[in-house]
């Protein structure tokens, strides 16, 4: 019987594999990196081994419903480009690290694995998965701002950032619509 991260590896690539552009550049990268072992996040939605993949699947899933729902008729490519690999950015960026807390049963202090950073590229959570999608496969501007926005207004700092991403929802129905996918993945499907 195939792990749960086997499993989602699979069923990540048989996804990717519907996507007419070649993608042969970004699986060879993808098999190479820690993509499928990495976490979603370090303590929130899906942090542990394999959540980064599981977390992308469920995007990928709420996005079809999102899609088929408000009859948005989004090119499939896209859907399957930027929902799966809208936080492709988190390749590489994980690690561990020992950490103590109090065993709530003993009253003991414990040593126990945690996850951390480790930006080695520290731009922005949006533009860095832009930025390594481009190397391996063209983007529309479309995905490419979706992708760029994907986090909404947890990753927005500023009134020019917020004018931004409002025009970008205007421009790409994608932008909102992955917003959505990502938001209800993250604080409905993986609490």
């Amino acid at each position: 019987m195939a792990l749960p991260i086997e499993k989602n590896k699979t069923q990540f690539f048989d996804e990717l594999s519907t996507v007419k552009r070649d993608v042969s550049k970004l699986v060879e990268w993808l098999n190479k990196s820690d993509f499928f072992e990495a976490p979603a996040s370090a303590k929130y939605h899906l942090a542990e081994k394999g959540g980064l993949c599981e977390h992308s699947l469920n995007v990928y899933t709420r996005l079809l419903s999102i899609n088929r729902e408000f009859l948005l008729e989004i090119d499939l490519d896209s859907i399957v480009i930027t929902a799966l690999c809208h936080d492709i950015c988190k390749a590489y960026f994980y690690t561990t690290e020992k950490r103590n807390r109090k065993n709530e049963d003993t009253g003991k202090w414990e040593k126990y694995d945690a996850y951390t950073y480790a930006d080695l590229f520290p731009i922005g959570h949006g533009e860095k998965s832009v930025i390594i999608l481009q190397k391996y496969i063209d983007l529309s501007l479309a995905e490419a701002l979706a992708i760029r926005w994907h986090m909404g207004a947890w990753n927005v700092t500023s009134f020019e950032e917020t004018r931004m991403m409002g025009d970008a929802c205007r421009m790409e129905k994608l932008v909102f619509a992955l917003q959505m996918a990502d938001q209800c993945a993250s604080f409905w499907d993986e609490v």
